[in-house]
């Protein structure tokens, strides 16, 4: 006969935990409809139980007519107690929870170890391991070979600490709910926080929620016990965050400076110190402990808040028929984004720059479509989400729409025919791949079509040939000037080509990449990710890199300025370059000398000129000032301006991204309506800063 103590299995805890747990009469037949097993296998089952209770002079389960059950719930308790205090058969039935838990806390095991202790070959080990690895890469941690020692955890620590706490509240610690399997598992995490000061923790834990004025459910309690647990535990071995994510926004709560005051509670009484990332990660789980009603998770939906994002994406999908549920960009930055939306909510705090009309223009569709997709939040926040955080994660799915819709559409090829000489078709080229995500085949001579249309696939043909034959051939031919303008490139819009998103900007991928790997020629990598990659990548090292609103400040603007040529509203210009100490009096001279050359070149439509001249020495540093004339003023060659933005450029280089925004904010913003109507600068600042906020995400 085997050991009785091998006879025990998880079906059999489950047996006693439903009896101890059971309210009236049960039978065997309603047993095994529970636990979906056979009548016969519930009373072997119960014949080893009584086994045991005999053994330890406890009273048996009886056996009534119709297979009803009659026990006392004080011996099947004791049973279960004597049970848990043995281990012998949970380490069998249990390894693979154990064997994480180890892995987990003590972030080094050893194969020959865990054989030995478990009793098990390396093969079953290494079965184990592999369901392991699989749940610490859901965690973004692995298991990497430690020489001469065996397997080590590798990661970021608050992955760990994350994974550290799910085990914790799964499996209840420091809860008092009465369970054997629970207890066996606290038993086993005992040995890693027996040092740590409960109770503390607990006036710790209770002064910030009274202070808060905050009732939180037993679940959001336990975690931020549990957590505190964990935080302590990596401190007493030097492991510190060393980054967070939302920096700005949590520094700025009341829970913040709560927990800032109180930390003392714990760091004395545990010999630890907590730097600011640990303040920030704890306000974090502070604000999460009462942001939701106490009939939702406060695990599921703040600290694991992917579960919570991916539902807000599942939900959008389905209301606009799109799969994004696959894009991790999207995901990350609603991840981002998402719990200062809650807490904004939840305090009744109003976001002070509102896009709301501006995304309405954008896509009114897509807006309605993200409001009904957040009703699950509004739910169980038991609050409505306003308008202006609607827009600003409307912008996030609106970037996803348009990185799907490239996805998709397969790149045409287009052929370049000039009849000006290669570098004409290169310059071509050159502003079609700069806007479009197409696949140029060629660029060639008019002479050399024919032959090269034999063996090419060609979709398009662009070119800048008026009187191009085109009656043969099976595909449109669409003729643009050698500069493309703005209908050529209306033109080009109808073939709806997909357009270059720029989101990705350098100093991010430079981040990542250092992360990861050591670098051998930083300046060589740079210069090849630009070269391969220059119509993907926002170059946002180069040392001049501005964007429109760093030169053009409040006191920069000047409106409605009475002047009534264009030599005055030039003056006007200069003067505010002058007092920002950005030029000396000669280039305001300079500026008008320029035009009285030139002609009126800087005036373009819209009623827009752009003055500027070279730095001859009296340019001091580089800036931009912005006269709005009360009304226009005529220029050489009858053109009128209203508009002035006069620059000055200390290099010749550094104001080009700046102006670059200033004119797409004309084209594609309306913002010459927005300077006619306008009474205040901060209005001016501000429109320019949202545009510069949504081309982030590639949407002008």
């Amino acid at each position: 006969m085997k050991n009785k103590e091998e006879k025990i299995n998880k079906r059999i805890i489950s047996i006693l935990e439903l009896l101890i747990k059971q309210e009236k009469i049960i039978t065997i037949k309603e047993l095994s409809l529970m636990l979906d097993v056979s009548d016969r296998s519930i009373r072997y089952d119960l014949e080893t139980i009584n086994e045991y209770l005999e053994k330890n002079s406890l009273s048996i389960i009886n056996k009534l007519s119709k297979g009803v059950l009659e026990f006392q719930k004080t011996s099947l308790i004791e049973l279960l107690r004597i049970l848990n205090s043995t281990n012998s058969f949970s380490k069998s039935e249990y390894r693979d929870e154990l064997i994480l838990i180890k892995i987990v806390f003590e972030e080094e095991i050893n194969i020959s170890d865990l054989c030995e202790e478990f009793d098990l070959s390396r093969s079953s080990i290494k079965v184990t391991l592999k369901n392991s690895e699989d749940i610490l890469a859901n965690y973004n941690l692995k298991l990497v070979l430690n020489p001469q020692k065996g397997l080590k955890l590798v990661g970021e620590e608050e992955s760990i600490r994350k994974i550290q706490l799910k085990l914790l509240n799964q499996f209840k610690y420091n809860s008092e709910i009465i369970d054997f399997k629970l207890e066996f598992f606290r038993k086993s995490l005992n040995k890693y926080f027996k040092n740590i000061n409960i109770n503390q923790v607990k006036v710790f834990i209770n002064y910030l929620i009274n202070s808060l004025n905050k009732v939180i459910s037993d679940e959001a309690y336990n975690i931020l016990i549990n957590y505190t647990f964990v935080l302590i535990n990596r401190l007493k071995y030097k492991n510190c965050l060393t980054t967070c994510k939302n920096e700005n926004f949590f520094l700025n709560t009341l829970e913040y400076r709560l927990v800032s005051k109180a930390v003392s509670l714990i760091e004395v009484s545990e010999n630890i110190s907590l730097n600011r990332y640990e303040l920030i990660k704890f306000t974090d789980y502070l604000l999460g402990s009462h942001s939701y009603s106490t009939s939702f998770s406060i695990y599921e939906n703040w600290i694991e808040i992917e579960i919570l994002v991916k539902k807000i994406i599942r939900y959008f999908s389905e209301a606009i028929e799109i799969d994004l549920n696959s894009d991790n960009i999207l995901l990350e930055g609603l991840i981002n984004h998402i719990k200062p939306t809650i807490y904004r909510a939840k305090n009744n705090i109003e976001l002070e720059n509102s896009i709301v009309d501006e995304f309405l223009k954008i896509d009114r569709v897509i807006f309605e479509k993200t409001k009904l997709s957040l009703s699950y939040l509004e739910d169980f926040l038991n609050k409505s989400i306003s308008d202006n955080e609607i827009a600003f994660i409307g912008v996030h799915f609106k970037s996803a729409m348009d990185r799907n819709k490239s996805i998709k559409k397969e790149l045409k090829n287009l052929l370049i025919v000039c009849g000006l000489g290669f570098g004409t078709s290169k310059l071509i080229a050159q502003q079609i791949k700069n806007r479009y995500d197409v696949n140029i085949i060629g660029t060639i001579p008019l002479n050399q079509l024919d032959k090269y249309l034999e063996n090419k696939n060609v979709d398009i043909i662009i070119t800048n040939i008026n009187n191009i034959d085109v009656n043969y051939l099976e595909f449109p031919v669409i003729v643009v000037n050698t500069l493309l303008n703005g209908e050529d490139f209306s033109n080009l819009d109808k073939l709806d080509f997909p357009k270059y998103e720029k989101k990705i900007t350098l100093s991010n991928l430079m981040r990542i990449i250092k992360e990861e790997t050591e670098i051998k020629n930083e300046k060589v990598l740079i210069n090849k990710l630009k070269n391969e990659y220059d119509d993907l990548i926002i170059d946002d090292l180069k040392e001049n890199y501005k964007p429109l609103s760093s030169f053009l400040l409040k006191e920069s603007i000047s409106l409605d300025c009475n002047v009534y040529t264009w030599e005055e509203a030039i003056k006007a210009s200069g003067k505010l370059l002058e007092k920002n100490n950005c030029t000396l009096s000669s280039y305001t001279e300079d500026m008008i000398e320029a035009i009285k050359i030139n002609g009126s070149y800087i005036v373009m439509d819209n009623l827009v000129a752009l003055p500027h001249a070279k730095n001859k020495n009296n340019v001091l540093k580089t800036g931009m000032s912005l006269t709005i004339c009360s009304s226009p003023v005529e220029f050489p060659g009858k053109v009128f301006a209203k508009y002035i933005l006069a620059f000055c450029s200390y290099d010749g280089k550094e104001h080009l991204d700046a102006l670059v925004q200033f004119v797409e904010l004309l084209k594609k913003y309306e913002f010459d309506k927005i300077l006619s109507t306008t009474q205040s600068q901060k209005k001016i600042i501000d429109t320019i800063k949202k545009y510069e906020f949504l081309s982030n995400f590639g949407k002008k």
